[in-house]
């Protein structure tokens, strides 16, 4: 750590603040590859506030590679004494005390960040049910597809249907995701073959052009189920 003239900027920025929200919020949980909340860990809280006030409100000082921001203000008498400013004293008796300035900027951080971690916890709550709605609207466009197709079944086929996807250890969005791929790599095959075969009736340019609207239909249930599967939480 060096110190050289430390003290509390004299301006702290909209974008400090808003920078000290982010990090206050984002040190309280914990993510995935695909930036998905996995873990929630509230108890951060504090050292994540003299983090933030230290990395955004505090000049005049630097942190060695590796260094402990928390430590440093914990053990550093006036580091301590710059990070104490910010926080309304317990043994204030007055209803509606008249704060400084650096309170009055740790309450406006800590009012947002208190919205954001609310909205955080939702939107990690309610991610699952979106992404299995989406599945299921793709799933939705894919049976309007295959309805057509309907006739082609018998008791057989749909025997071996049940045995193939009927898996104790297999979610149903893992059952939806397997479907959909596989129906739509055979389906889009048979449209495949079934363009190429030579238009030289009416019937069979019509039949080409319900072929066209079918192929386009697969593309999109796959689509919405690509944007599903990539969804952040």
């Amino acid at each position: 750590m060096k110190k050289e003239n430390m003290k509390i900027k004299e301006i702290i920025t909209f974008e400090d603040k808003a920078n000290a929200i982010e990090y206050i919020c984002n040190s309280l949980f914990d993510f995935g590859e695909n930036g998905e909340i996995t873990d929630y860990s509230p108890y951060y809280i504090e050292p994540a506030q003299v983090c933030a006030i230290m990395n955004y409100f505090v000049e005049g000082i630097e942190f060695e590679d590796g260094e402990s921001v928390y430590d440093v203000a914990i053990a550093d008498k006036e580091v301590n004494d710059i990070v104490n400013q910010f926080f309304i004293k317990n043994n204030t008796t007055a209803k509606n005390p008249k704060l400084t300035y650096p309170q009055e900027i740790l309450k406006f951080v800590m009012s947002h960040v208190v919205e954001k971690v609310e909205y955080m916890k939702q939107k990690a709550i309610h991610a699952p049910s979106y992404r299995k709605d989406m599945v299921g609207e793709a799933l939705v466009d894919l049976i309007n597809v295959l309805s057509s197709k309907a006739e082609e079944l018998n008791v057989s086929e749909a025997n071996k249907f049940i045995e193939k996807y009927n898996s104790p250890d297999k979610s149903m969005e893992d059952i939806a995701k397997q479907f959909m791929k596989e129906e739509f790599e055979k389906r889009t095959a048979e449209l495949e073959n079934a363009n190429t075969q030579p238009i030289d009736k009416p019937d069979n340019e019509e039949k080409a052009i319900k072929n066209e609207k079918m192929r386009e239909m697969l593309k999109r249930a796959m689509e919405i189920h690509e944007t599903a599967e990539n969804l952040p939480y």
